[in-house]
């Protein structure tokens, strides 16, 4: 299982929670994965610190 840990489930973010480019906005996910299983966002490798993981991911209206 993933748990998020910086955003709730259904918040709107703007450029005060990342950083604004001209085609995204780059926001930096934190969470929790069970017993330490690499996790994936949006097929971006996040960054494993034990059960804990990180990744930048871009933001873009589809």
């Amino acid at each position: 299982m993933i748990e998020i840990t910086n955003y709730r489930q259904g918040a709107i973010l703007n450029h005060n929670h990342g950083r604004e480019t001209e085609e995204s906005l780059l926001v930096k996910i934190e969470g929790l994965s069970d017993m330490g299983c690499p996790v994936k966002i949006n097929d971006v490798p996040a960054e494993m610190d034990g059960r804990r993981f990180t990744a930048e991911i871009k933001l873009q209206e589809s």
